[in-house]
């Protein structure tokens, strides 16, 4: 026994040594998330108690194996019933299932967009809240579990001082034909942005595209999304990315920031990395201008979005002379940037309505 203590207290010190002197990666593709990285030792970061709390993230980010254990913890937990983890919920039907929660920001948002609207009152302004999973799969939820997002979205939508762009009737009457959003991810498919979208052109008098003029193509059956990287759930089979081809024009996309210019909005290298959804105009450039040749209607449309929402663009872009995608991000000055582009006739907002909160942008649009 004493051999055996003394064997241990001789590895403690190599086993320290390795520990500290595993590489400091800044990525983990396996978890799709920026790994902390070793803080700088400075008196003030280490007497104000900084240094300590970022090398304890650091350490637990760069733990050898986490991931693996990360997988086996999974795997206890839903052996022994548990129904959640990082606010995602084991959903029924192997679905992943976003956990919903009231939305503090939701009528400042609300009264934000009001005021913008009145400077913009030549503008036809309209707002599209992105429903979660669980408010149109409710089958999905676990026991027990309940939602009052659709009575907040229809609260949100009667205050509006703009057309509302109201998905969950169009939506849950569709749920049954097509997979309208992902299993693994809190976001939609292109079934469901093609149905958003069709229910956008019937509140504004567009004339939409059949489905039946699209060719529907499996371009990934590998893609994982933003709630399988919380949960680290293999037991749920990956996502097939779809896309809605059709004959189109050539059309002109423009990315301010990045300073470069392409025919189409579909960007292929993407389905080789963990990102795939980027395979729809990119990651976000935070300005995009979409020029459409063969359209001569004097309309052109400004989308203010969140991180979802480019699946729908390509859509919408067959409608206009111009499509500006603007992240709203970079939506602050909205009132400047209006005034430069002053042939601006459309104006369509387009927030994730579980995520209001996470992204204060919605309240400082000027």
């Amino acid at each position: 026994m004493k051999d055996k203590l003394k064997i241990t207290i001789c590895l403690i010190p190599f086993l320290v040594l390795f520990y500290l002197s595993l590489g400091s990666e800044n990525y983990s593709s396996e978890e799709d998330k920026k790994l902390e990285q070793k803080p700088n030792l400075t008196m003030a970061e280490l007497w104000n108690g900084n240094y300590a709390k970022d090398y304890q993230s650091y350490l637990e980010d760069h733990f050898p194996l986490r991931t693996s254990f990360r997988k086996i913890a999974t795997n206890v937990e839903q052996a022994f019933g548990i129904k959640e983890q990082n606010d995602v919920y084991f959903g029924k039907q192997d679905q992943l299932v976003e956990k919903t929660v009231p939305q503090a920001n939701g009528k400042k948002m609300i009264q934000t967009l009001n005021k913008v609207q009145e400077k913009f009152n030549y503008i036809n302004s309209s707002l599209m809240l992105i429903p979660s999973k669980s408010s149109i799969y409710k089958e999905y939820q676990p026991d027990h579990v309940s939602s009052s997002e659709v009575e907040e979205m229809n609260e949100l939508y009667y205050n509006l001082a703009i057309n509302d762009i109201n998905l969950v009737q169009t939506l849950t009457g569709k749920k049954n034909d097509y997979p309208l959003y992902y299993r693994t991810d809190f976001t939609w498919t292109s079934y469901g942005s093609y149905y958003a979208y069709l229910e956008y052109c019937e509140k504004n008098d567009i004339e939409s595209v059949p489905m039946t003029e699209y060719e529907i193509k499996k371009v990934s059956e590998t893609y994982y999304g933003d709630l399988y990287y919380k949960t680290l759930d293999g037991t749920i089979p990956a996502d097939t990315i779809y896309q809605f081809v059709k004959d189109e024009p050539k059309y002109q996309v423009s990315y301010t920031k990045k300073e470069h210019e392409k025919d189409t909005f579909y960007q292929n290298d993407y389905l080789k990395q963990v990102h795939k959804k980027g395979f729809f105009l990119g990651e976000d450039d935070g300005e995009i201008t979409i020029t459409n040749p063969e359209v001569h209607n004097g309309k052109e449309l400004l989308i203010v979005k969140d991180d979802s929402g480019n699946e729908i663009v390509p859509f919408l872009s067959q409608h206009y002379e111009k499509v500006y995608v603007l992240n709203v991000d970079e939506a602050k000055n909205l009132s400047d940037w209006v005034k430069d582009h002053e042939k601006v006739t459309d104006l369509l907002y387009i927030a994730t309505m579980n995520h209001i909160d996470q992204n204060n942008a919605w309240l400082e649009i000027r």
